[in-house]
């Protein structure tokens, strides 16, 4: 319960006495967009004006932290200002988020697990990473959840990474269709910039470590971990249609039909470019080093696996590789180790941003 405000005039400003704070926010940051500007002013002087009318920004207002908002602020207000304070901690916003507006030049700021699970009931917004994540204990629901078939619910926006990690996601679900950090990654998505480190998740159909179904591009990004299921099951996507590009998956996959080490299942017209997979991989049916099974016509270019680490000397996909082939640069024909690639003497290429 807020409490009654009192009011004392000395000259045109109206102080505020006695008004308590609502929730955290960065000092100042009225319109809560993770940065004090300009756009502050009005509503910084609307809140002490009038308290009752702006609840939620009470808080933001209370820039000396003393537990009120009142003319003691506005000294402090003004350095925010003239400063251009940023957010620096982990904080939440009054959307959710720890800053922006979920559009392209201002994409909702992520940098904490509800945060990040928080970003699966906007399916059409922008996002950006601005630490890494664990989700350890934490129960996560994929990003564009959705039933296996459904060809409406699915995540639709642009996912930064912003060479950020997401850690430690585990889904246990063995009943489950659509299971992964991302459930169903849409035509006009695009994911980029982001590693899914030490999943551990178990489902039943259409199982990626990274994304259980893409239909849209991700690109410079990479998993590891453990993922199984029963059938369209892979260590980077469950089942690719679309475009994925200068990504990597070490992870153990294994199933029943349709397993494979990158991608459980190339379905209408998938492209991979440049990507590599290196985790075991074991199944029943349509089992493969880098493609488990292939359901129509897919391009796959410069893409490998390593045979001897993945137990497999087939695939639906890729080239075959030993892993001392993996750890030589001169394996990967066309990859950009200029700006994309790196690669250290005995270990395979890995992202520039990692």
């Amino acid at each position: 319960m807020l409490k009654q405000p009192t009011y004392r005039v000395i000259g045109a400003l109206v102080l505020i006495c006695g008004v308590q704070n609502t929730r955290a926010q960065l000092a100042g940051d009225i319109d809560g967009d993770c940065k004090v500007d300009s756009a502050d002013v009005a509503p910084f002087i609307a809140t002490l004006l009038d308290p009752d009318g702006h609840p939620a920004t009470l808080d933001a207002a209370d820039v000396d932290d003393n537990g009120v908002a009142d003319g003691r602020d506005v000294a402090g207000f003004v350095s925010q200002l003239v400063n251009m304070a940023v957010c620096g901690a982990c904080q939440t916003q009054q959307s959710g988020f720890a800053g922006g507006s979920g559009t392209p030049g201002d994409p909702w700021q992520i940098c904490n697990a509800a945060q990040l699970q928080l970003a699966g009931d906007f399916l059409n917004a922008d996002f950006i990473l601005t630490s890494d994540i664990d989700l350890a204990g934490v129960s996560f629901t994929p990003i564009g959840f959705t039933t296996f078939g459904d060809s409406i619910i699915h995540y639709d926006g642009t996912f930064d990474g912003a060479g950020h990690r997401v850690r430690n996601l585990s889904i246990q679900q063995q009943d489950t269709d659509v299971i992964g950090l991302f459930g169903k990654i849409g035509p006009n998505a695009v994911v980029q910039d982001l590693g899914v480190e030490n999943v551990n998740l178990s489902g039943n159909r259409c199982v990626g470590g990274f994304a259980a179904e893409n239909d849209g591009l991700v690109r410079r990004c990479y998993v590891t971990g453990t993922v199984a299921g029963t059938s369209f099951v892979g260590g980077m996507v469950g089942d690719n249609r679309n475009l994925m590009e200068d990504c990597y998956a070490q992870a153990n996959t294994s199933g029943s039909n349709s397993i494979g080490g990158f991608a459980g299942v190339s379905f209408t017209g998938p492209t991979y470019a440049r990507c590599y997979s290196t985790g075991a991989v074991s199944g029943n049916n349509s089992v493969g080093g880098f493609v488990g099974g292939v359901l129509g016509p897919h391009t796959v270019t410069s893409c490998y696996w390593d045979t001897q680490t993945s137990g497999q000397a087939t695939s639906g996909g890729g080239t075959a590789k030993t892993t001392s082939q993996m750890h030589q640069q001169a394996t990967f024909v066309g990859w950009n180790f200029a700006t994309t690639w790196t690669i250290e003497t005995g270990d395979y290429p890995r992202l520039r941003w990692e």
